[in-house]
């Protein structure tokens, strides 16, 4: 079968270059060499794996790791070089051939249509490959689609920050590279004595390769996420630049139970291994970290070596009252004839084959490990388990003849696993977190995505989902961007730059440039760096080919750094030390191209719900992002030239009656407009279909929900456009502009400026620097005019309370490397940037007590009673709470509740009855709802309810100045990061 498919690919392509002749000889030489790699590309898995090209081969095939250890295939490389010359060759001389004999096409038209229905048949080259391209290309979803896709309730998956788990024993898990079940068979029973004796007196289970389980970095990943590992980007790339992963792991929920996680490997770099580690928890220790060197081989040390190290390291454990999880993956087993050791001769009896030798030694390595744990004393309180890694690859190796059976298997120790799988139970490679929790004893409430697999043959379940699948891991995946700011500083001593993202995490760092030269940093669409260079300053013209492109040089001692974009237009800035391209300036940047191409277009964008991203339009290089519902742009003779409002048109018929009533007046009076939908847009507009069809909007009086839509009334032209996802379009500004009517009422509210407006966020921005709720943070928001603070609320492993963000982002300010949250002691012992001080219940007590007229918000805490028991003057103290019982308990002790926006929709009945019934007056919403609930907000006006607005400096160009200038008034105020002039009046503003 593999023979007649290379046969027929090498026909096929023989016929295709025979009907593309060529004069020019270098021409013909490049056409025949290019489908000659197409042929290669299929001959070189038939040659390595023993199978025709799949999703499992192109998503390992990668040159750099091939030639990194091109020493341990170098038969099978030869033999590739030889036949993309031979193939070369022969392509060339058949196409010359068939040209020479068959003047009738007709025939070599059949031939190559019937040569393509073989080669698509099921398992047939066309097939595979075409497969593997919908599967790469299954489109995007957000993390909670992809779960409901697999019919997981986001509800019932628990997510990172709420697992709950205590420890149970140590753990210990060996992935043994291809040593698959047939080892354990009568015919090679002799090659594993210690296996077979393990799996004779301790748990066995026969274990089933999953689908995108069949290599070791797939393995490990579903070892460590119970997903199988699909991903659209190419597999050994797909964790650069990631610093984080959504779906809940095994190594998540045993960190959370204060493991310490640490995987030993040969050779770390090899197929991103590190990267996917690294990004899941683990610490990686390989070569490069061991004390002791090691002869070094193409996979790293070999496995003699590994093993010696991971006895050192259970040597140090065996003291620690730290439960601890070590897992090792050996490599000396590897198909097709295993990676040689020659101190294994004088230790092993010789065998059949030199992959059957580390067989032997593989096993050996096992059985004196356990043996070395035994001795120790070490087993009582640990749990091992034994599995390969994946079924041997290729066919080429003498064993499969004897393999009795093809299948994985694991090996354990722990009788507790068989309260949750039978011993005679079939297993998946998925089941592997669940089974390792459970066996070692870990109490969790985490759950996996064999928890949501009701079919008896969950294989199944994941061939059938393989897109949904792919979509998920994707989604899951956090990388490294700096799509909300780029923050470069340099370290003269050590003359060398960092790039950092808003989040504060280093995603960039090198030497700075030298004299006469700067350094260029390459950015992809995502604002992720993919490459950075030297480069001479008078070639700085040219072209990158990225999205985005930073050069970064120093003169006179000032740091110089110019921001572009694909155009060559960009920002350029000035530093001693540090340089800060915040959001703003990266809208900016995406704004100048338009500013120089499209001064004179407008650029519009609609999404549908589906599409999950903002919709916007632009003018004159000024990008507004828009809300759910139609957005209402109509061109008129004031200074700015245009006026635009967007109606809730899904969740307001009286927005969308207001909306219909412009349209009629704008039409009316000759004016040009366009009309944006973002989100859903349709829900209301059903009642007022006929009124849309007069105004000569048909598609727009039939649009349904979750559709994109652009209308426009432009230079004497109606135009509507409807998708399903999203619409982009260039308008030309509209020229002979004579309307001056305005349409729009006046959105803004008249209101009195009073301090107890502002709430400062995370205690308020100090030196540039957001959420560090400190000390000095305090002190300086308190001197601009600030009178409420807001503080972030957590408590220690001790149970203290202390003011930090999250503990993430408190380890990265602090630099701190351990496991969180950390006991009150510690957490006094690390100042936020190495010089702000943090807060704990004394010292906030001391400063709200020295400011007497200071009023304490509390955000994360949801437990009103201890907390206002332990505060200095529960009378200045306001809580954000998230339950309707602890709304309940806050007014029961007298503490100020503030309404979390989540909570209205759990309210059951009347929502202003219920807060009147409870006393509740104020209420914190994000400012992105504002213009979807403009009648709750008159509501909340009306009856004294006070709302305060979050996402301040979230979305570009919405700062506390636009929030001042546009919505308050709409709401009581704002969560702000710092104090504008804007927010001073004479009555109000406090002495400095």
């Amino acid at each position: 079968m593999l023979a007649i498919q290379l046969i027929i690919l090498l026909l096929i392509l023989s016929i295709i270059r025979s009907f593309i002749p060529l004069g020019n000889k270098v021409f013909s030489v490049f056409l025949s060499f290019f489908l000659a790699l197409i042929y290669v590309v299929q001959l070189s898995s038939v040659i390595v794996t023993g199978e025709i090209a799949d999703y499992r081969f192109y998503e390992n095939f990668n040159l750099g790791d091939v030639l990194s250890v091109a020493g341990f295939f170098g038969k099978e490389g030869v033999l590739v070089v030889l036949a993309l010359f031979g193939s070369i060759v022969l392509i060339h001389y058949l196409a010359r051939f068939i040209r020479s004999n068959f003047h009738n096409r007709l025939p070599l038209v059949v031939g190559l249509v019937v040569g393509v229905i073989v080669l698509s048949l099921s398992g047939g080259i066309l097939n595979n490959a075409y497969s593997t391209i919908l599967l790469k290309f299954a489109g995007n979803a957000s993390f909670n689609e992809a779960l409901s896709s697999l019919n997981i309730d986001e509800n019932q998956y628990v997510g990172k920050e709420k697992i709950k788990a205590s420890k149970g024993k140590n753990i210990i898990v060996l992935s043994l590279e291809s040593m698959e079940k047939g080892y354990l068979g009568a015919k090679l029973k002799h090659l594993t004595p210690n296996l077979s004796d393990l799996a004779k007196r301790h748990s066995f289970y026969n274990m089933k390769q999953s689908p995108a389980g069949g290599w070791t970095s797939a393995s490990m990943y579903t070892m460590v996420t119970g997903v199988p590992a699909f991903f659209g980007t190419h597999g050994n790339s797909v964790f650069q630049n990631s610093y984080e992963n959504k779906l809940t792991s095994l190594a998540d929920v045993l960190k959370s139970a204060g493991y310490d996680l640490q995987y030993f490997i040969g050779k770390k770099e090899y197929s991103g291994i590190d990267d996917m580690l690294k990004t899941l928890g683990f610490t990686v220790k390989s070569e490069k970290d061991f004390d002791t060197k090691y002869d070094v081989v193409d996979w790293g040390i070999q496995d003699m070596d590994l093993f010696a190290e991971f006895k050192k390291e259970l040597l140090l454990k065996k003291e620690s009252t730290e439960p601890f999880a070590l897992f090792l993956s050996s490599i000396s087993t590897h198909f097709p004839n295993g990676v040689p050791d020659r101190r294994v001769d004088s230790l092993l009896p010789s065998q059949k084959s030199r992959l059957e030798l580390m067989v032997s030694a593989t096993d050996y390595f096992v059985g004196d490990l356990i043996d070395f744990m035994d001795k120790e004393g070490m087993l009582s309180n640990t749990v091992f388990y034994i599995y390969p890694d994946h079924l041997l690859m290729g066919n080429k190796s003498r064993v499969l003849e004897d393999f009795e059976e093809r299948s994985l298997y694991v090996i354990t120790n722990s009788e507790a696993v068989r309260s949750t799988y039978r011993l005679n139970q079939d297993i998946y490679q998925i089941d592997l977190p669940k089974l390792i929790l459970d066996g070692a004893g870990v109490k969790h409430n985490a759950k996996f995505l064999t928890d949501f697999i009701i079919e008896p043959d969950k294989n199944a379940f994941l061939r059938q989902n393989d897109k949904n699948l792919l979509r998920l891991n994707d989604a899951a995946l956090k990388t490294l961007d700096c799509e909300d700011g780029i923050y470069v500083t340099i370290n003269k001593e050590k003359a060398e730059f960092e790039i950092r993202n808003s989040e504060d995490l280093m995603v960039l760092s090198n030497k700075l440039p030298d004299r006469g030269s700067c350094q260029r940093v390459l950015f992809d669409k995502n604002l992720r760096p993919f490459n950075d260079y030297q480069i001479e300053i008078n070639r700085l013209l040219n072209d990158p080919k990225s999205f985005a492109y930073l050069d970064i040089f120093v003169t006179n001692g000032n740091l110089h750094g110019s921001l572009k974009g694909e155009h060559h237009f960009g920002i350029t800035k000035k530093g001693t030390d540090e340089l800060v391209f915040d959001k703003d300036d990266l809208a900016l940047l995406g704004s100048i191209a338009l500013v120089e191409d499209k001064q004179e277009y407008i650029i519009l964008e609609s999404n549908s719900w589906n599409a999950k991203k903002p919709s916007s339009f632009s003018i004159r290089g000024k990008k507004e992002q828009v809300s759910r519902g139609l957005t209402l742009l109509y061109f008129n003779t004031t200074k700015m030239g245009y006026e635009h409002r967007t109606f809730d048109t899904y969740g307001s018929r009286e927005d969308t009656k207001a909306f219909i009533g412009i349209l009629e007046s704008l039409t009316k009076d000759n004016a040009q407009y366009i009309i944006l939908a973002h989100d859903s847009a349709a829900k209301s507009l059903h009642h007022f279909s006929n009124e849309l069809k007069a105004l000569g909007l048909e598609k727009l009086s039939g649009l349904l929900d979750r559709q994109a839509y652009l209308g426009y009334s432009l230079e004497g032209k109606q135009i509507e456009l409807v998708d399903g996802t999203t619409l982009k379009t260039d308008v030309p500004y509209p020229k002979d502009i004579k309307n001056n009517n305005s349409y729009f009422a006046p959105s803004k509210l008249e209101f009195v400026p009073r301090t107890d407006r502002y709430i400062a966020h995370a205690g308020g921005m100090i030196n540039g620097i957001k959420y560090t709720n400190t000390r000095e943070a305090l002190d300086y928001n308190y001197a601009e005019g600030f009178r409420l603070f807001e503080l972030d609320i957590l408590e220690t492993s001790d149970g203290e309370y202390v003011a930090a963000h999250d503990w993430g982002h408190w380890a990265k300010e602090t630099k701190y490397l351990g496991n969180t949250p950390v006991s009150l002691s510690e957490f006094k012992q690390y100042k936020i940037r190495d010089k702000y001080t943090p807060l704990d219940m004394r010292t906030i007590n001391e400063w709200f007590g020295k400011h007497s007229d200071a009023i304490l918000i509390t955000d994360k805490v949801n437990n009103p009673e201890n907390f206002a028991s332990q505060f200095v003057d529960k009378n200045r103290l306001m809580m954000e709470l998230f339950s309707l019982s602890a709304v309940k308990e806050a007014v029961t002790v007298g503490v100020v509740p503030l309404l979390s926006e989540s909570l209205l929709g759990k309210i059951e009945g009347d929502i202003m009855s219920y807060l009147k019934a409870n006393n509740v007056n104020h209420i914190a919403m994000s400012r992105r709802n504002i213009a979807n609930k403009k009648q709750l907000l008159s509501a909340f006006r009306e009856n004294q309810i006070k709302v305060y607005v979050y996402h301040v400096n979230f979305d570009a160009g919405k700062d506390e100045q636009h929030v001042f200038d546009n919505e308050i008034g709409l709401v009581y105020g704002m969560y702000a990061d710092q104090w504008i002039p804007s927010f001073m009046t004479t009555a109000e503003t406090h002495s400095k």
